[in-house]
């Protein structure tokens, strides 16, 4: 999905990532790998789960530490950049 989409027509949750990407200034298409303008924000986002120094994944509790993720994928070479979410949309 391009950022460039106007937010009405996001998914409300999508819409919100779009915005703080244009605040931040990280909305930029253009891929940091190739140099295409190919970036497009993913329409899920991700969890990305903390691993122990012995390579387990982190648990507190029943629940696995780490943290969501909002990604920008290439269209041209796969490239893959990743943005942690809640400092992504808090102000």
């Amino acid at each position: 999905m391009a950022t460039d989409q106007p937010p009405d027509e996001l998914e409300p949750r999508l819409a919100v990532i779009v915005d703080a990407l244009h605040r931040k200034g990280a909305d930029d298409p253009t891929c940091p790998a190739c140099g295409h303008a190919a970036l497009e924000l993913a329409d899920e986002t991700f969890f990305m789960q903390a691993i122990t120094p012995g390579g387990e994944i982190a648990f507190t509790g029943e629940t696995a530490d780490g943290f969501e993720v909002a990604a920008m994928l290439c269209g041209h070479c796969g490239h893959i950049r990743l943005h942690h979410l809640s400092k992504l949309v808090r102000d």
